[in-house]
């Protein structure tokens, strides 16, 4: 089972994440406390070991957008949340990276050309957790929402490709070296 950081906006949250090298990190571009620019995620980008796959994160976004950001090299992984049609879906896998298509945990099995679905919360960003045990899906998925040190036990139950975590690292809104380590040790072992 593989994970993911996500939400990494501080050039501070570098130093743990080339040494513990999760499986992905994520930038939000989208609207929330943890949002990025591109400016600022090139920047997190170039301080993070070459070898860590990095996945943009877009609520509704202009796929001209998402384009830049994969043209730059800033990401090499499209996570899409919101109402993205087969179409859009395709235009943008057509740049080249996998993409993962956000849903729903009570969401069943959908029909998508996305690479990867992710199941999260029905408030995503929120932090809420739920019986991870709900969420199956012949496609590889990702795993979110409300992950922390306390349930990962639970969400490592599942059959997930991966297990995406973010606000369950955090102390008081930032980026807690020692719940990474922690997390991503208990993944892996």
């Amino acid at each position: 089972m593989k994970i993911k950081i996500c939400g990494i906006s501080r050039l501070s949250d570098l130093p743990v994440l080339n040494k513990v090298h999760p499986d992905f990190v994520g930038f939000v571009f989208a609207p929330s406390k943890r949002q990025v620019s591109l400016l600022t995620a090139t920047r997190l980008r170039s301080g993070l070991e070459a070898s860590i796959p990095t996945v943009g994160v877009f609520v509704e976004e202009d796929a001209a957008f998402i384009k830049e950001a994969i043209d730059e090299h800033i990401i090499s992984y499209v996570q899409l949340h919101g109402r993205y049609d087969e179409e859009k879906i395709k235009t943008i896998k057509s740049y080249g990276v996998p993409v993962i298509q956000a849903l729903p945990y009570t969401e069943k099995e959908v029909e998508t050309a996305a690479d990867y679905l992710l199941f999260d919360n029905l408030k995503p960003g929120s932090g809420e957790a739920y019986d991870y045990t709900q969420v199956s899906a012949k496609k590889p998925f990702f795993l979110a929402g409300g992950i922390n040190i306390s349930n990962i036990e639970d969400a490592l139950k599942t059959n997930a490709y991966c297990i995406d975590v973010s606000s369950g690292v955090e102390t008081e809104g930032i980026k807690d070296a020692i719940k990474i380590e922690e997390i991503v040790r208990r993944v892996r072992q």
